[in-house]
């Protein structure tokens, strides 16, 4: 896959999974990621290793998700990895309440050919060190059922809106 700023990325399978990704640029590798799965065959990690000064690739973050029954994210936590390879939490993403409409938004991505938020959150909370923000979202659908608007409020009086039209 070649995105718009030229990388070029290689997955690499075994059986119906992809396990790993490689990132190029100028065909020199600059980032790995590694996949792991949970038991629902969801994916329950992301390791990413980046392209150090010296050459050499090291793990420097890792994302972890947690999914209801239905394949819908619950929690997304990003984690930090330090220069002794522990762990550090630096944010924590929660959705809930999803309605039984399709996703075509999907605020979580794992892979390109999968969809982490096949239905439409209703609520999102993002923590990052002693903050928190809350978020509420509502939704308008065209008489065909397809997502047409996306209206975010925070709570605090501040309310994003994003329409979506089809070609």
């Amino acid at each position: 896959m070649t995105d718009q700023v030229g990388f070029v990325t290689y997955y690499f399978w075994e059986g119906n999974r992809v396990v790993k990704s490689e990132k190029f640029a100028s065909q020199n590798l600059v980032q790995r990621i590694e996949y792991g799965y949970d038991d629902a065959g969801n994916v329950g990690e992301m390791v990413y290793y980046d392209r150090q000064p010296d050459g050499t690739m090291q793990r420097s973050i890792v994302f972890i998700f947690l999914y209801y029954n239905d394949g819908n994210v619950y929690k997304k936590m990003t984690y930090h990895v330090q220069e002794d390879q522990e762990l550090t939490l630096l944010s924590t993403q929660t959705f809930e309440n999803y309605l039984m409409k399709p996703n075509p938004v999907p605020m979580v991505e794992t892979l390109p050919h999968l969809n982490a938020q096949p239905n439409l959150p209703q609520s999102y909370r993002y923590e990052i060190q002693d903050t928190a923000v809350e978020y509420q979202m509502q939704y308008r659908f065209r008489e065909d059922g397809l997502l047409v608007q996306r209206t975010v409020a925070d709570g605090k009086g501040t309310t994003e809106t994003t329409n979506y039209t089809y070609h």
